[in-house]
């Protein structure tokens, strides 16, 4: 499959063309024109609902004014040919839940991340009994092309980065809620918060807890994900029931990352944190 048909492909190049349409002080019905292409066509390529053939893409860019030797210029190109970054997942495409398999291909290639987790814990930290209890509870509610035990090895495989990538920087804000939701029985809850203590102890790997007697925050609201890119791009995910949500409009960020900076104001330090897991889930 060409690289520019996965979400993230499609997401970066339609980043990518926005910001040279603006660049240019045109206005997506002007660039239309100028492109004899339809409003609704550009709009696709730059939300990154539609891909952009090569020699379409080759075509915007030099009536935008972008050199072809140039850095960008080349780098676009190379993108909507190159194949994916994280071949390892193409053994997902065809069996995971599209939605499902889109935010793991942005997750895999983003450089920061910035997470609140209402009630669960993030996926990224679970282990494989605490993820197959949190599927067995939405088996028959929610479509699982792949089942149970296929996403389960997904969000496994996914975790991956934690160890391989220490660049990665990674910031997960959860309620307190999440530690006394039991999930799987009291052995798989302590060695699901064993495994987070664990895993938690490298640097570029934060977690804080929002306690109850914090107060009330934007975050109760539900889960969601900032995704930042090498490009200076960023998604939001929000997380419903049968969906992710990407958003990636500059006023929705922001009030998101807001909500986030609030939220961190009253979060238990990373120390206070680990010490109200081990009391609450250990009774230490």
């Amino acid at each position: 499959m060409c690289a520019a048909h996965s979400p993230f492909r499609r997401r970066k190049i339609g980043f990518a063309l926005r910001r040279l349409r603006e660049d240019a002080g045109l206005t997506q019905d002007a660039a239309a024109r100028m492109l004899e292409r339809a409003a609704a066509s550009l709009s696709a390529y730059e939300n990154g609902k539609t891909a952009v053939k090569p020699r379409d893409l080759e075509q915007i860019l030099q009536r935008y004014g972008l050199p072809a030797d140039s850095t960008e210029f080349k780098r676009l190109m190379a993108l909507s040919r190159r194949k994916d970054a994280a071949p390892w997942m193409s053994r997902y495409r065809e069996d995971e839940e599209p939605n499902d398999f889109g935010y793991a291909a942005l997750e895999a290639e983003a450089v920061r991340r910035s997470a609140y987790e209402a009630s669960l814990v993030p996926g990224l930290l679970q282990t494989p009994e605490y993820a197959r209890a949190i599927y067995k509870v939405f088996q028959g509610v929610v479509p699982m092309a792949g089942g149970l035990d296929r996403g389960v090895e997904l969000r496994m495989a996914r975790q991956r980065r934690l160890s391989e990538d220490p660049k990665l920087e990674m910031s997960w804000l959860i309620s307190e809620k999440a530690l006394h939701l039991s999930l799987g029985g009291e052995a798989v809850m302590q060695h699901q918060w064993k495994h987070v203590l664990d895993v938690t102890e490298a640097p570029h790997l934060r977690l804080r807890v929002l306690p109850f007697k914090g107060g009330a925050t934007p975050l109760m609201h539900g889960s969601f994900s900032i995704l930042e890119f090498e490009e200076g791009m960023k998604i939001v995910a929000v997380f419903e029931l049968h969906q992710a949500i990407f958003l990636d409009d500059e006023p929705v960020l922001c009030m998101y990352e807001a909500a986030f900076s609030q939220a961190e104001q009253i979060a238990l330090s990373e120390i206070e944190s680990r010490a109200l897991i081990k009391r609450v889930v250990f009774g230490a």
